[in-house]
């Protein structure tokens, strides 16, 4: 890491400067973030932003793979395949802990990829506040594969064909809808929640602010789809799975497709051994460090840190579930009362001028708990989302 600008940031630091910053955060959004933000950015040093890109863009080669799709073609559920599939995501998410090497390197290590948009606009607008920190320097930079203006290029295309929206499950109960705020902002791309969308014939519609039926043509989409199947009181007025006149940004077939379903099929030094939990076997004989997930849940849910073998013998569907090796984050941030473990997200899109998918942007989340996330990291303090800056070169 950056050891220079961690001395020279902590050195500054006030909890009055970071609420200052919150507050200030708050007002550029209209909202405030219903997620925790640190109290710090990340700063990279050369090495280790550049292994982050450069492990990226071999995971977005192994997902332009010719057979990609056959191989992850069973992992979309008969109930949610959808038509009009198209030939690749035009977001993902790839997460990163990071580890140390025997030498003292820093190594990251996937977590997961995911089919999915994130937080891209909301990141946007925390770089901007952060970039009024007199410790953030002009050539300082949260942009991977682009440049400021670039990125803001890229946002724009998605805003560019009439009847676009970006679709969410009651948004403004979300707790990313300080995202959705953001990209709002930055795109003036509507956000529409799924009980508003009406179908007609092949075409779908919504009504505006104005009270003016819309036609629906581009769909960004933000449904998680075991989140939508619990929700047997939204009575929606359209189905996902029939023959519409939209396209989808990502297609949401890719949301299975480019999951935790395909860590296995990864030979990669970077990427943990992982197997399907239903090919496993035998338990393995240090099964402390190994970590259970269900293949398609969100946000950690169903995870299990601390594996017993009665735990893999109870799992009901093995076939939905990984066991994948921990990954043995490495505490390396300096906090003023703990040292820090990281995970970051590489974001990285396909719009529509673009020939292929590159890592534009990042997330950083920190913690002290065992898994990522505010439930783990309960009454602590630098911890939560943030962004991380490098030198330009």
């Amino acid at each position: 890491m950056n050891k220079k600008a961690r001395v020279a940031f902590n050195k500054q630091f006030s909890e009055t400067q970071y609420d200052a910053f919150l507050s200030s955060l708050s007002n550029s959004l209209g909202v405030e973030p219903a997620f925790r933000i640190a109290e710090t950015p990340i700063f990279f040093d050369e090495a280790l932003i550049n292994k982050l890109k450069d492990y990226a863009e071999q995971l977005i080669a192994f997902l332009e793979r010719p057979d990609f799709k056959e191989i992850s073609d069973r992992a979309i559920p008969d109930q949610w395949r959808m038509p009009n599939e198209g030939d690749f995501s035009n977001f993902l998410c790839i997460d990163f802990g990071i580890t140390q090497k025997e030498n003292g390197e820093l190594e990251p290590q996937l977590v997961e990829i995911q089919g999915f948009p994130s937080l891209m606009a909301f990141q946007y607008l925390l770089y901007k506040e952060w970039s009024k920190n007199s410790v953030i320097s002009s050539t300082s930079t949260p942009f991977i594969d682009c440049d400021e203006d670039e990125f803001l290029a890229i946002l724009d295309e998605f805003n560019k064909q009439p009847g676009t929206i970006l679709l969410e499950i009651e948004p403004e109960k979300q707790n990313t809808f300080a995202d959705l705020k953001a990209n709002q902002i930055l795109t003036e791309i509507p956000v529409v929640c799924v009980k508003n969308v009406v179908q007609k014939g092949r075409k779908l519609f919504y009504t505006n602010d104005k009270g003016e039926e819309i036609q629906i043509q581009r769909i960004m989409n933000r449904v998680i789809f075991d989140e939508l199947e619990k929700r047997e009181d939204l009575n929606l007025n359209f189905s996902f799975t029939d023959e519409l006149d939209v396209e989808w940004l990502p297609h949401p077939n890719w949301y299975y497709r480019i999951s935790k379903f395909i860590l296995p099929y990864m030979d990669f030094d970077f990427v943990p051994k992982t197997y399907f939990l239903h090919e496993l076997k035998s338990i393995p004989e240090d099964l402390e460090n190994y970590v259970l997930k269900p293949l398609f849940s969100f946000s950690g849910s169903g995870v299990i840190i601390d594996v017993k073998p009665e735990d893999i013998k109870n799992i009901k569907d093995p076939e939905n579930y990984i066991l994948q090796r921990k990954i043995n984050y490495e505490p390396i941030i300096e906090s003023p009362d703990a040292k820090v473990k990281l995970e970051v997200r590489i974001l990285a899109v396909q719009s529509p001028s673009m020939p292929k998918a590159k890592p534009i942007i990042n997330i950083i989340r920190m913690t002290q708990g065992k898994m990522v996330g505010v439930k783990y990291n309960k009454d602590k303090k630098w911890v939560g989302g943030t962004i991380g800056f490098s030198e330009k070169n």
